[in-house]
């Protein structure tokens, strides 16, 4: 894989160590080789999992046909980046919208692409979910825009409650890997040596650290931990451990800890939903987050006066249970 992505011209030198680019090299350029040497990786025994290779020959592809095969592969393998790109043949019509030069797929700017049917939408639908369960961040953002529907273009009509849902999701994707420095893979970081290497798991030395930093009780690192359980990047995924370990994040008044708990409580994501419980831990997690701050506003606007005034009798018990945490972890 890193001889085809030298050979595509996205392979960089900084620092002593490699890193990739979607920005091609104008050093080395030579699509034939690249081909070849991505095709040798994915016949190799030990690259089982190296699902970046199927996503280049894709993108490589000189007919559409083979680039939507390569395309099938990774997504069945578990590429979120492959889901994500897969979703548009779902989508739209690309008739008059690709085409081929020099062996490389491009497309036509701004050319009007026709919607396809419910059906078929639904299927690329299908697949965004899927890539967004298991951080596809690009998806999130993508489930956001077309359950909007702003321009009332997609046969699936709008739904608010599914848009914000995705919002939000995607708001915490984005502060997980800001501030984690978690990866969700975008629709193009489809060359990150973490996704490649097949006896390198995405993330294997920080989430080592994480565990240790977690034994101590440090609130960020449950959190982060939490996070690698819920999408199954370097565990196995386990919705439970998840959760459990997010509540103890939250429970020591991680800001971010306490948003996703909002956010599970509002769309009873492994909890049992509760409306008050979740307006408690945004507005316990806005006092540090702007976001959680953002949620507080919208769901005040459908909630009663007894709702609210319970909401914010919450936050006040969460506030006092924080602060005894706190108080006993730094006597330990």
């Amino acid at each position: 894989f890193l001889v085809g992505a030298y050979y595509d011209g996205r392979l960089r030198y900084g620092n002593s160590d490699i890193y990739f680019t979607d920005k091609p090299s104008h050093f080395v350029e030579d699509t034939k080789e690249a081909i070849k040497w991505y095709k040798e990786a994915t016949k190799d025994k030990w690259s089982s999992d190296c699902l970046g290779a199927y996503i280049r020959l894709s993108k490589l592809s000189n007919n559409e046909e083979s680039a939507r095969d390569y395309l099938e592969t990774a997504s069945n393998r578990g590429s979120a980046v492959a889901k994500t790109l897969l979703s548009d043949y779902y989508f739209y019509d690309n008739s008059n919208y690709t085409f081929y030069e020099n062996g490389q797929r491009k497309t036509i700017i701004n050319a009007p692409r026709p919607v396809r049917e419910l059906d078929t939408f639904i299927q690329g639908i299908m697949l965004l979910e899927e890539a967004a369960e298991i951080g596809g961040s690009y998806a999130s953002g993508s489930l956001y825009w077309i359950y909007n529907n702003f321009d009332g273009k997609y046969p699936t009509g709008r739904d608010e409650a599914k848009a914000w849902m995705h919002r939000r999701k995607d708001d915490e994707q984005s502060a997980n890997a800001h501030e984690c420095k978690i990866w969700f893979l975008d629709q193009n970081a489809d060359l990150k040596l973490a996704s490649m290497l097949p006896y390198y798991k995405e993330g294997t030395s920080d989430a080592f650290l994480l565990r240790l930093q977690a034994l101590e009780g440090d609130p960020k690192a449950l959190y982060g931990l939490s996070v690698y359980y819920a999408y199954g990047k370097v565990f196995p995924k386990d919705s439970a451990e998840a959760i459990r370990l997010c509540k103890k994040s939250a429970a020591l008044g991680y800001p971010l800890a306490l948003m996703s708990l909002g956010n599970r409580y509002y769309d009873g994501n492994g909890v049992i939903k509760d409306e008050i419980e979740a307006y408690a831990y945004w507005n316990l997690a806005g006092c540090e987050n702007k976001k959680a701050h953002d949620y507080i506003t919208k769901i005040e606007e459908k909630m009663t006066e007894a709702g609210r005034l319970l909401g914010q009798k919450r936050t006040r018990e969460l506030q006092a249970e924080v602060e005894e945490n706190k108080s006993k972890l730094s006597r330990k």
